[in-house]
C-alpha cells in the first residue's frame, strides 16, 4: 500500500494540543492502511474549507468502506464494523472522534465514490505560516480538561 499526502494550499491551524492531533491523525492512517488493499493507495491531503475559517485534513482509503448504517455507531467505544478486516478494539475512531471534541474540531466519516472511506477532520485555522501545526498559545495556558 502506498501512502500519499498531499498539501493543497496554505493552511495553519490553530491547536491548542498538537499531540492529541498526532494521534487522531495517526488513528485514521493506520485505520487506512490496515483497510486498503495491497497495490492501493492510502491519501492524506490537508487544505482550507469554509472561505478559509477552518483546515480539514482527509484519509482516503480504497478498502471496503463502513457500511452507511454503521458510520455513526463505529465512533462509539468498542464498536468495529462489520467489514473490519482486523481485530481490534474499536477505540481508534472513538478516540478521534473525542480528540476532535477536545480540539474544537468534528470528525466526519463519508462513504467514498469509488469505494473505500473518506474520513475528514475539520479545525479551526490561521493563515500564512505555509502549512504548519502551531500552538495556540492562548489555549495552552489554559488547565487541560
Amino acid at each position: 500500500v502506498a501512502l500519499h499526502a498531499e498539501l493543497k494550499e496554505t493552511c495553519v491551524l490553530r491547536c491548542s494540543r498538537p499531540l492529541l492531533l498526532g494521534i487522531a491523525v495517526r488513528n485514521l492512517l493506520e485505520n487506512a492502511l490496515a483497510a486498503a488493499p495491497h497495490g492501493s493507495e492510502v491519501t492524506l491531503t490537508m487544505q482550507p474549507v469554509e472561505e478559509g475559517r477552518s483546515c480539514a485534513i482527509r484519509v482516503r482509503d480504497h478498502g471496503p468502506g463502513i457500511p452507511a448504517d454503521e458510520l455513526t455507531l463505529v465512533t462509539r467505544r468498542f464498536v468495529q464494523g462489520r467489514q473490519a478486516q482486523r481485530a481490534g478494539s474499536g477505540l481508534g475512531l472513538a478516540i478521534v472522534d473525542l480528540a476532535m471534541e477536545r480540539l474544537g474540531g468534528r470528525l466526519t466519516l463519508i462513504l467514498a465514490e469509488g469505494g473505500g472511506l473518506l474520513a475528514e477532520l475539520v479545525l479551526p485555522c490561521l493563515t500564512g505560516c505555509g502549512g504548519q501545526v502551531v500552538p495556540d498559545l492562548q489555549a495552552s495556558r489554559a488547565v487541560p480538561s
